[in-house]
């Protein structure tokens, strides 16, 4: 082959990769159930939003591709009354834990989990500043955009909260890291 038909060959090889892992993500998460929430502004680059206490099945995260199987298997049948649930859309991260809400459920009648590593808790999000990340986020650019988050309150009158902060996943471990989409979620104080 030519340098040219392999230039080409390259070309539309890298091409075809790209739309491939384009199409991976968006069909990762398009047709799942969104965590509910309630739009309160979306300005800057940023959406405060108010959500709702959510049900959580949730597990350890020493390994993320390990913890979401762990809950998968939980929504594919593995608990108590073995009844196969819905994957519900953001998967939640908060320090050393992951977790997915349970869509019409509440902890009082959410089935037990089988697994001795999975349990069903509450969330309480409350009013969140919500910063969408494209990609696999490093610490230093997760610190900048934490800093123009808090900027972003501080011009709105707003004050972050003591809770931890929260990042969300919307696509599984296995979509690359280029094509992932995320979010970071930011405590703010109510309002008095």
């Amino acid at each position: 082959m030519s340098p040219a038909g392999v230039l080409a060959f390259s070309a539309a090889f890298c091409l075809l990769v790209i739309v491939a892992g384009l199409a991976a993500s968006l069909a990762s998460w398009v047709g799942y159930e969104p965590a509910p929430y309630r739009m309160i502004e979306a300005a800057d680059g940023f959406e405060l939003r108010e959500y709702p206490d959510l049900t959580l099945v949730k597990t350890r995260r020493e390994d993320d591709a390990a913890a979401f199987m762990r809950l998968a298997e939980y929504l594919h049948g593995f608990n108590a009354a073995h009844r196969v649930m819905t994957m519900t859309i953001p998967i939640f991260s908060l320090g050393d834990s992951m977790g997915l809400v349970l869509s019409g459920c509440r902890p009082d009648n959410a089935p037990p989990p089988l697994s001795t590593g999975l349990s069903i808790d509450t969330l309480r999000p409350g009013r969140v500043l919500v910063s969408r990340v494209q990609g696999r986020l490093t610490r230093d650019q997760e610190k900048i955009i934490i800093s123009q988050m808090e900027a972003w309150l501080e011009r709105q009158g707003l004050q972050k909260s003591v809770r931890p902060l929260m990042h969300v996943f919307y696509d599984p471990p296995w979509i690359p890291d280029v094509f992932r989409r995320s979010e970071i979620m930011l405590a703010v104080e109510e309002r008095r």
